[in-house]
């Protein structure tokens, strides 16, 4: 007999499973920075149906320096964590005007 475990999932397929899902994005701007977070409110975005404000972890692009009051689009797979604020796993975050 033989079994199928999700042990068998490397982490390369984590990753292929991670960018193959549907990504979302949401438009926000940065209130608060702490260290690698920011609290950003939510301008623009599906996201406002869960919650007016996010933290995000801004280490996913550590070369971009971001400050207070920059307006930015953040792309993220589309798991929310619902506490207040809430909390997404960002793939990506870029300055817009």
């Amino acid at each position: 007999m033989v079994a199928c475990s999700t042990n068998d999932v490397t982490p390369d397929d984590k990753i292929k499973l991670i960018y193959n899902a549907t990504t979302v994005h949401f438009d926000g701007t940065i209130e608060e920075i702490n260290g690698q977070s920011a609290l950003v409110s939510v301008i623009e975005g599906f996201i406002l149906n869960s919650g007016d404000k996010v933290i995000v972890d801004l280490s996913v692009d550590p070369e971009k320096p971001f400050e207070i009051g920059d307006k930015v689009r953040i792309k993220y797979v589309g798991t929310v964590r619902e506490s207040y604020p809430l909390q997404i796993g960002p793939l990506s975050i870029e300055k817009i005007n």
